[in-house]
């Protein structure tokens, strides 16, 4: 079935996008507290996707009810795309919360369309098989974004044990690890990889756009499998 492919390449496009879910969870909150320091309410910025979801969802499908699935899910993936900017424009705690706000608003764009557009390309009786396969980048992201923000917080970000306990509080009379004599962190880096990385995924989406669509009649109509298939 070319559907089947269709939906494995338009996932495995997702992929990098998708790593900045798991940077929330495990990047986000140890850039906070050795940029920022312990006082900083990592918790509550990593709200602000939750909340975003929750809400945002309804009034997005409403609006946009009349566009097909592709060509919502390419700005949606773009927005989220490009939200590091604020990160790597200005390092600051409002940045990070902006980073997190525009995560979530494209977030809620394409995301909900992947599952869409993977469950109308299915053939009856496989529409549980390409759900499946949509959910792929939720779990396939978990490992090497853990290893990707090993790696960045070790390069760009690392810790500063000479000014903080061995549990990693600081020690008086310092607060944050940019107070620390000898230390250096280079975090506009670290948001630009980051930012390149998402890039990947509506720069591949976008140019086989035409190619991830189902085939279709003169008409613009879904040509069946089956007939698509003897075509």
């Amino acid at each position: 079935n070319p559907d089947f492919w269709r939906v494995a390449a338009f996932v495995t496009a997702v992929l990098f996008v998708s790593q900045q879910w798991r940077f929330m969870d495990l990047l986000m909150p140890k850039f906070v507290m050795r940029y920022f320091g312990e006082d900083v309410p990592f918790a509550n910025l990593a709200s602000i996707n939750l909340w975003g979801c929750v809400f945002l969802p309804p009034l997005v499908a409403s609006q946009t009810a009349h566009l097909d699935d592709i060509t919502l899910i390419i700005p949606g993936l773009w927005i989220m795309a490009i939200a590091p900017t604020f990160l790597v424009l200005h390092t600051s705690v409002p940045s990070t919360a902006a980073w997190i706000a525009m995560i979530t608003v494209g977030e809620v764009i394409w995301s909900p369309r992947s599952s869409s557009y993977a469950a109308s390309m299915a053939p009856d009786g496989q529409e549980g098989m390409f759900l499946m396969l949509s959910s792929w980048p939720t779990y396939l992201t978990k490992y090497p974004a853990g290893i990707f923000s090993g790696w960045l917080l070790g390069k760009y970000l690392p810790a500063c044990p000479d000014c903080s306990d061995k549990l990693g509080h600081y020690e008086e009379p310092y607060q944050t690890c940019l107070e620390c004599p000898g230390w250096h962190g280079d975090a506009t880096s670290l948001w630009m990889f980051v930012l390149g990385l998402s890039l990947v995924s509506p720069v591949i989406v976008t140019l086989i756009a035409p190619c991830l669509r189902p085939n279709t009649t003169n008409t613009g109509t879904p040509v069946p499998y089956n007939i698509a298939k003897v075509r």
